[in-house]
Order: C-alpha cells, then sequence, then structure tokens
C-alpha cells in the first residue's frame, strides 16, 4: 500500500510498485510525446505501467472526522484510491466552532444593524405596540442566536428569526 497526503487520477507502476502519481496523463514520458492523448485506450496505457486510479472511499462525518491521508492499493489490474480518516482533534475542532461562531456573529450584527431604523424613537412613536413588539422580538432573538450553538457538537445549520413585516 503506497501512501501520499495528496490526490492523484493516475499512476505509473513498475515492478508492482507505484513510482509516479499524477493528476493528469504527462504531456511526455519516456520517448513517448502526447501521452495525454491516449488516456482513453487504457489497454495501451496499462501495457506501458500507467493506470487510472479509481476512488474506493469510506463516508464519514466532516464535523468529528478528516481526512488524513489517501492510500493507493493495487490489485490486480485495478490501482485504488483510499480516504484515510482519523478523528479530528479537539484543538481542530474548537478552532472550527470559533470560525464558526466568529462568522455567525458577523451576519447576526449585519442583520441586527439593517433593522437599526426600526428603534429610533420617532419610527416607534409612528407605529403600533404590535409593530415595535415584533421588532423588538426580532432583535432579540438574533442576539440570542449564538446561544443554541455551545460547542462545536451543536454547529449545524443556523434557523434564522423571521424578519417581520416593515410595513413603512
Amino acid at each position: 500500500m503506497d501512501i501520499d497526503p495528496t490526490r492523484a487520477c493516475w499512476v505509473f507502476i513498475e515492478d508492482g510498485i507505484i513510482k509516479e502519481r499524477q493528476e493528469f496523463l504527462p504531456v511526455n514520458w519516456g520517448n513517448i510525446t502526447n501521452l495525454y492523448l491516449s488516456e482513453n485506450d487504457l489497454d495501451y496505457l496499462k501495457s506501458l505501467g500507467w493506470y487510472k486510479v479509481t476512488p474506493r472511499y469510506s463516508s464519514y462525518d466532516n464535523k468529528t472526522s478528516r481526512i488524513q491521508h489517501y492510500e493507493y492499493s493495487i490489485e490486480g489490474d485495478n490501482v485504488f484510491e483510499i480516504n484515510i480518516v482519523v478523528p479530528r482533534a479537539e484543538a481542530d475542532m474548537q478552532e472550527r466552532y470559533d470560525l464558526f461562531m466568529s462568522d455567525l456573529r458577523k451576519e447576526r450584527d449585519k442583520r441586527l444593524a439593517e433593522t437599526d431604523w426600526t428603534q429610533l424613537q420617532d419610527v416607534k412613536d409612528s407605529h403600533t405596540d404590535t409593530w415595535n413588539n415584533s421588532w423588538a422580538t426580532y432583535r432579540n432573538s438574533l442576539r440570542n442566536i449564538t446561544n443554541s450553538f455551545n460547542n462545536y457538537s451543536d454547529i449545524g445549520e443556523i434557523i434564522w428569526p423571521i424578519k417581520p413585516n416593515s410595513g413603512v
């Protein structure tokens, strides 16, 4: 099994060992020019030692795991790329949570700023208590939205409060 942190679509095998990994077939290789033009002739490429890589990935939860690297397995005339999944470190998960919360606060602050006008005294005086209360409730819900996400395991879809009808 061959280990690589990056992915490949083509590999060159010699004596049962992967010698080269490429995203694309090389234009020139050895004494062959325009090798890349042969990408649909798999039998010809295999005769030269070039094999198309077939992904064989295991599923994982991106919140709690990550791909550490890829391994390549030669099985007969096939080469498989296998993703090696490892648990995320606590620090990595905390960093993702901090970034998520920062983005959440920025969007929340933007939505609050867009509705600041509803809190001006002359605007409030010209509307009903129901109108004023609906905007106060909306803005309070925005301020409290960060309370829904206490740690990295809570990160998920954000359900934003619905903005009241401005009725201006």
